[in-house]
């Protein structure tokens, strides 16, 4: 790619740099919500968790919005459903069951709190692409980003390579990348994710011209030595070292669920110059970082705002959260099957007893996952269970 062409209707604005009085950019991001976006107590209680970051973005838009020399910005750097009940919404990806899809509950949250960017993480794939095509068309009121998906007729007009965001007069260019890695595509699967590093050194000589700030929305995780989820290709950290020098003005991260900058920009997250972010997962934080654009852009702080101690925004709870909590409720209740009265499906029996051999449970469950597996096409011989995974017994 050497040049980007404008559509007739769109006139990409100049260079205003150097700047007088310098703009301060806050990026306000999250990222590997998993659709967590309340917790359920075991008493039946609702907890906030996505009304809280609401309240916060909120709050500080609200505190910048009468400021000329500042502007807010609002991101999610992937993996917004994959892990919770809310799932169970998004419907099926088999061709019989396209119907079935009701509605992405995190985009739909997103999409009324302002959100301005998001990049696609590969647990937005699970259930393929034609369901997250449908849920973005739907309910995703703001640019999915993916620079590095290929031949997907699906997402081929409801996802871009990147996109330019215009505020108090900058130029700012998102690039969004998707790890190749943890992606289990259907069997005559015709797309695919492709090098994540050559996709960026593709895309940015053409999108540098049209950006004072240029940021890369990645969903890769932070670097090939991390071991909390599996990085293939390249993480932020081997992304960053890739470029070259200037290319790029800050990377935002996730898919390894790390918590980086929780004091302040830490220099060893500081690589080729490029900054690199990444705030955690499951709501527990929501990241910001400070870009002063003056003759230049520079980040000039980052850090992370713990969510635990901040106050739902009631309203948005009420009129936006409540419904989707309803709309699920016959989900959570729905009986499964019937147990017995049996000590090893006991709670006590799980804890103590989960790795020491046979698990009624766990074996109720492999076969649960052979039997769906089969009657979905494909030719499964067995299934294992992680231990780990199986918390609690049943109840009789």
């Amino acid at each position: 790619m050497t040049e980007i062409i404008p559509a007739e209707d769109t006139e990409p604005p100049p260079c205003k740099l150097p700047l007088p009085r310098p703009v301060r950019i806050k990026l306000l991001h999250f990222n590997d919500l998993h659709g967590h976006i309340c917790r359920f107590a075991k008493t039946g209680d609702v907890q906030p968790v996505f009304s809280c970051i609401a309240g916060l973005l909120s709050e500080i838009r609200s505190r910048h919005a009468d400021d000329p020399q500042s502007a807010v910005l609002t991101l999610t750097a992937g993996d917004d459903c994959g892990g919770a009940i809310f799932d169970e919404l998004l419907g099926h990806p088999a061709p019989q069951d396209a119907a079935s899809f009701e509605l992405h509950a995190a985009y739909r949250l997103y999409s009324a709190s302002g959100l301005d960017v998001a990049v696609i993480g590969n647990h937005d794939l699970d259930r393929g692409d034609a369901v997250l095509a449908e849920a973005i068309r739907r309910d995703a009121h703001f640019p999915v980003l993916a620079a590095n998906i290929v031949g997907s007729s699906a997402l081929a007009q409801a996802v871009f390579p990147a996109a330019l965001c215009v505020v108090r007069g900058i130029r700012i260019g998102f690039i969004g990348l998707v790890t190749p890695a943890q992606r289990y595509p259907e069997p005559g699967c015709p797309w695919r994710v492709t090098d994540p590093v050559e996709a960026a050194r593709n895309l940015i000589p053409a999108m540098r011209p049209l950006c004072d700030v240029l940021i890369i929305l990645s969903h890769l995780g932070r670097s090939l030595d991390d071991h909390s989820a599996h990085v293939e290709v390249a993480g932020d950290v081997e992304l960053a070292r890739s470029l070259p020098p200037g290319s790029v003005d800050l990377i935002i991260g996730a898919h390894t669920h790390s918590v980086l900058n929780e004091d302040g920009l830490a220099a060893d997250n500081i690589v080729n110059d490029i900054p690199i972010v990444q705030a955690g997962s499951a709501g527990e934080w929501v990241g910001e970082v400070e870009i002063t654009v003056g003759e230049k852009a520079t980040v000039t702080q980052a850090r992370l705002h713990p969510t635990a101690g901040v106050l739902a925004d009631a309203a948005f709870e009420r009129e936006h959260v409540r419904p989707l909590v309803d709309r699920v409720q016959p989900c959570r209740s729905r009986v499964l099957g019937r147990v017995v009265d049996d000590e090893c499906l006991s709670t006590d029996a799980v804890r103590s007893q989960i790795a020491a051999g046979e698990s009624a449970l766990v074996n109720f469950i492999a076969d649960a996952i052979v039997a769906q597996a089969r009657a979905h096409g494909y030719p499964v011989d067995l299934a294992m269970i992680d231990g780990s995974s199986v918390s609690c017994g049943l109840p009789a």
